[in-house]
């Protein structure tokens, strides 16, 4: 499993070239869960609204949602420092 609730995602790969490169936030996993294909989330884009296709008809344009679902394996985590609330050195002067 690539991303987790609460990561900001890259979508790596997608039917709609104009989704790759486009961040999103992870939501929660997306009901059924798995199937042949994998993991599923739900996801936001953050900025526009990005375009989505139905279940039944993949690749052909559904509409503009801010919020879609993608398979885990299509998402790439942002990762960074984590960032702790105590600091834990302190330079002096």
């Amino acid at each position: 499993m690539n991303c987790k609730p609460g990561d900001l995602a890259f979508v790596i790969r997608d039917e709609f070239p104009e989704n790759i490169g486009r961040v999103v936030e992870v939501l929660a996993l997306s009901p059924p869960e798995e199937d042949d294909d994998g993991l599923y989330w739900d996801v936001r884009f953050v900025g526009a609204p990005g375009p989505y296709s139905d279940w039944d008809r993949p690749g052909v344009l559904a509409g503009y949602d801010v919020e879609c679902c993608f398979l885990d394996g299509q998402l790439r985590p942002i990762g960074g420092i984590p960032v702790d609330e105590v600091q834990c050195d302190e330079v002096t002067a």
